[in-house]
């Protein structure tokens, strides 16, 4: 019943977003407008038409055309084409609720209920985009390779769908999947890589994993056909080789979870009259100044200001690049070091959420973290969805976070998500194209 409730307190307010947004914004958003209009043109039939500012692949519409097919069987005639994808969305955010809340303690319940209240997240379930359902699938697919066996035809559908809705989802599919061959062979510390149990491992996923290894194959000849992980657009969305993503993902950490860290030094001066206290504090500080330095850096080296991000005053990121001299030229550029003790905040907060995972699982989620964002030069905050939802789902597992932490965490979302819905239906502006804008993430 306790569980219920919880459900309630996170759904009931997302489904009041959704009408809100319904109401207020009749007209398709931002994105939403190549996304309807994709999907508009495959319930015409007209399969082989495809918008080339578009740069994910169709499974977004392909669902889109099932899920307003299916509806045009309810009474919704007065429905627009709009709203109906629009509830695609909602619906899609109502299940990863009722796939992350499982939990039997208080802590369990309150931190997996925090993801579910992500800004991020909740403030994307009126629009049809592809996030929510990427993560639903996602979420899915790391349950059924956990606790089902030989699911492999049923997990290589997953497959396809995740990466039919976004390429880099092929990232998280390898995380999924290498975290299950990490428990089936053993692997603990950095040295079983370079040892038996690495090869161990690799027959693991050849002989029990082949539709991952399908999955792969198939993608790694798109990218060699397509010449580019991007289908269209090519021109703004070229690689860029962009580490300071990194310190941006701990930032939205720390903002985001900004209590994990504590629980960590709860726990560390709890152990304070252990013989191992003065080492681990060492080890934990030594983390700490190559972290500063890694992210000063970054700062100094790669503040790459995307077209994008310039340009589109609509988003939040327009005007903090502005505030923080991220542009190449800026003269107040110092002030983007502003940047680096909110990013050790966040890092000490994922380190928490890490501490009880095994080094080989710690550097799988750095590498994929890292491989999902370091090569994209526009920063999009949807891009760190999935990268932190993996990360508190690990915390959770790992009973990193408190009760409490977990309570104040929904707090913070609570506050930022109401203030961000403000903000968008209630401090309108005029763009630059004629239409009414809005802000958002």
């Amino acid at each position: 019943m306790r569980s219920l409730h919880l459900h309630h307190a996170v759904i009931l307010p997302a489904i009041i977003w959704f009408q809100l947004m319904v109401t207020e914004v009749q007209q398709p958003y931002m994105d939403e407008e190549f996304h309807l209009r994709q999907t508009q043109t495959y319930l015409d039939g007209r399969w082989f038409e495809w918008d080339p500012k578009i740069t994910t692949p169709p499974g977004l519409y392909l669902m889109g055309v099932v899920w307003k097919t299916l509806s045009s069987a309810l009474p919704l005639s007065q429905t627009t084409d709009l709203t109906v994808l629009r509830s695609f969305s909602l619906a899609c955010f109502i299940l990863i609720v009722l796939t992350i809340c499982k939990g039997k303690t208080a802590s369990e319940r309150l931190s997996e209920l925090s993801i579910t209240t992500l800004p991020i997240i909740f403030f994307f379930v009126p629009f049809y985009y592809t996030d929510l359902v990427s993560c639903l699938v996602l979420l899915h697919l790391e349950r059924s390779v956990r606790e089902v066996k030989n699911a492999h035809l049923f997990n290589f559908v997953l497959i396809t769908a995740a990466v039919f809705l976004r390429q880099t989802n092929i990232i998280w599919v390898g995380f999924v999947y290498g975290v299950s061959t990490i428990k089936a062979s053993g692997m603990h510390g950095l040295w079983d890589i370079i040892s038996l149990r690495f090869l161990t491992a690799v027959r693991h996923v050849v002989v029990h994993k082949f539709e991952l290894l399908t999955a792969l194959v198939l993608c790694g000849g798109f990218v060699v056909y397509n010449g580019s992980i991007v289908l269209g657009d090519k021109s703004n969305h070229e690689a860029s080789f962009h580490p300071t993503q990194i310190v941006y993902l701990n930032c939205l950490v720390a903002v985001f979870f900004p209590f994990a860290g504590l629980d960590g030094l709860k726990q560390l001066f709890s152990q304070r009259e252990q013989p191992s206290f003065s080492k681990t504090v060492f080890k934990i500080s030594l983390a700490c100044v190559l972290y500063v330095c890694f992210c000063c850096y970054c700062l100094t080296h790669y503040c790459i200001a995307h077209p994008f991000t310039l340009s589109d005053n609509r988003h939040f990121t327009f005007y903090l690049w502005r505030r923080l001299g991220m542009m190449p030229d800026a003269e107040n550029f110092h002030y983007r070091y502003l940047l680096v003790p909110l990013s050790l905040v966040g890092f000490c907060g994922a380190m928490r959420c890490l501490y009880a995972s095994t080094s080989v699982f710690t550097l799988l989620y750095i590498l994929c973290a890292s491989a999902s964002l370091v090569l994209s030069p526009l920063y999009e905050p949807r891009y760190f969805i999935l990268p932190i939802v993996f990360l508190l789902l690990t915390a959770v597992r790992n009973k990193a976070l408190s009760a409490l932490s977990g309570c104040l965490h929904i707090l913070v979302h609570f506050v930022v998500n109401c203030a961000t819905v403000y903000l968008f239906l209630k401090r309108t502006f005029p763009a630059a194209d004629g239409s009414v804008g809005r802000f958002m993430w």
